[in-house]
This record gives structure tokens, sequence and C-alpha cells, in this order.
């Protein structure tokens, strides 16, 4: 899922900065299939352990379900469907695929057996975390940076 969402990040980033893109030229920008055997594997870790590990887990699943939402949009336009998003929905849905970067690393050294128990989520912290992995850096993407920050303060509210 990791790799899966770093993927759309990236393009769905490289296709924001390419705004005249030929209709030709958009098949380089094509997002990744969906990584059923991913979910499928989440979704039988959430039942096969205890109830907070299962809730980070299904976090990922959930979250991954409002990033696709997002995508189909993407998904359309690089098929030559529909027009080009909003500079907005570009923003949101570089910031949704972090995040969904972001929580699907978040378990993984508790699920190689590293530590007991998954950390706490800084959801802004996280999300510019996963940003700066992919090579989205706060000077060129104030807008992207700005998203994440108010995710992460909307999360503190809750």
């Amino acid at each position: 899922m990791a790799e899966y969402s770093q993927n759309c990040t990236e393009i769905i980033h490289a296709l924001r900065n390419d705004p005249d893109v030929l209709d030709i030229y958009k098949h380089r920008y094509t997002l990744p299939p969906r990584p059923s055997e991913a979910i499928n594997e989440i979704k039988s870790a959430v039942l096969a352990t205890d109830e907070k590990h299962a809730l980070t887990l299904a976090d990922i699943i959930s979250w991954f379900q409002v990033s696709e939402a997002r995508l189909r949009e993407f998904r359309k336009y690089i098929a030559n469907e529909s027009g080009r998003p909003s500079n907005s929905d570009f923003t949101t849905a570089i910031v949704d695929s972090a995040k969904l970067y972001a929580l699907s690393v978040r378990p993984l050294a508790w699920a190689r057996g590293e530590v007991d128990t998954v950390g706490a989520f800084d959801e802004g912290k996280e999300i510019r975390s996963a940003l700066f992995i992919v090579r989205i850096y706060e000077e060129d993407n104030e807008d992207v940076y700005g998203m994440a920050d108010l995710y992460g303060r909307v999360a503190k509210k809750f």
C-alpha cells in the first residue's frame, strides 16, 4: 500500500505541474492499479489482531477508500473522459495520497516485531514527512503543505 500511495502522490504531483500536457502524452501519468492484494492482506490482519492494532489497520483501508474516491476524477482525466481537475482537487489528491502513505508505513515496525505497539499518529507531521519522502518540498508547494497542516489541525480537534 505504501508503494501504491507513493506512486499516486508522485504522479498527481507531476500531472499538476504539467498543466499544458497534450492529451496524447497523458498516458505518461497513468495511476497504478488499485492494490487489491494489499487491501485483502490488511483486511485479514484486521481480523487477526487485537482491537487497538485492528483500528490502526482499519484506518488504512478507510483512508484508501476516501483517496480512491477522489482519484476517480484523475483516472477519468488521464483516460480523456473528463476535463482537467481544479488546482484545489490536485492539492487535495496529493495530500490524500501522502496521508495514505503515512498511514501505510505507520504500523510497519510493529508488524516486523521491532516494537510492541504502533505509536501515536501526528497527522500533520506524518503527511509532511510523506511529502518530503516523495520529493515534494514546501518552498515549491506551499498550498500542499498548507493543506497538510490543515489536516493536522483538524485531526487534533477530534
